[in-house]
């Protein structure tokens, strides 16, 4: 870039801008006199800092039914499953194992159905 086209220095730093625009979006995003973010990995404008953490989308959250924890953006995908399967019946289970191979069902019925599978042990019993 010629020195006659880059007219917007950053105050905070050594960048300059051809445009006003292109140095107000450095201030806001990416400016390295900004804090930084560890959570969210960005550079923070100074005006917005105290009142960063309580709208980082990184900040860690936790889920009032499992109590796992979660980065807010993650905890509202978490919370929808979570409660899905809130909502569904508990599952059920296994209990009736095979004496013959040691497989498991949670019905006896199905155990019965397996055990004709095995013929040779059933007549010798």
């Amino acid at each position: 870039m010629s020195e006659s086209k880059c007219k917007f220095p950053c105050p905070d730093c050594d960048a300059v801008f051809s445009r006003k625009r292109g140095l107000h979006e450095h201030q806001q995003k990416s400016c390295p006199a900004n804090p930084f973010c560890d959570a969210c990995s960005y550079n923070i404008p100074k005006d917005e800092w105290d009142a960063h953490p309580e709208e980082c989308d990184a900040r860690v959250m936790t889920c009032k039914t499992c109590h796992n924890t979660f980065t807010l953006a993650s905890l509202v995908d978490h919370v929808l499953i979570c409660q899905q399967d809130m909502l569904s019946p508990p599952r059920l289970k296994p209990q009736f194992s095979c004496p013959h191979c040691g497989k498991v069902y949670v019905k006896m019925e199905s155990l019965r159905k397996h055990l004709n599978k095995h013929p040779e042990q059933n007549e010798s019993a």
